[in-house]
């Protein structure tokens, strides 16, 4: 479109990213979109059958904002065989690419042999 301006889209972005955990998931199927400074993250997690993941997870493609008018990333779950009856959320970190499940303030993990899909919103650095 000629004379645009402001309005021409000329940064966007899509790619895969691994889920970083120190019991590692069996399956850690995830993808992102990236359109200016904000960022969509899809995921798909499975654990093995003998191990918990640990609540503290990694991996997200880009760094989040570090300053309090961006926010923490946030983002839902939109399912969960974990533990049963709960409503998880989850909460990524300032200037990091961490994050976590959260079940209001208690971090949670996926129980051996579970799966939790979801998706992870956040501003870049």
């Amino acid at each position: 479109v000629e004379n645009a301006g402001a309005n021409v889209l000329d940064d966007y972005e899509e790619g895969t990213w691994t889920v970083t955990n120190s019991e590692t998931p069996q399956t850690e199927v995830g993808r992102y979109v990236k359109i200016g400074a904000n960022v969509t993250c899809y995921f798909n997690l499975q654990s093995h059958a003998s191990n918990t993941t640990t609540g503290d997870m990694g991996g997200l493609p880009f760094p989040l904002a570090n300053n309090d008018a961006a926010n923490n990333g946030t983002g839902f779950v939109s399912y969960q065989n974990s533990e049963s009856g709960e409503v998880w959320s989850i909460a990524a970190d300032k200037n990091a690419t961490t994050w976590s499940f959260r079940v209001a303030d208690t971090q949670k993990q996926i129980a051996a042999d579970k799966g939790v899909t979801g998706m992870i919103a956040f501003t870049l650095a």
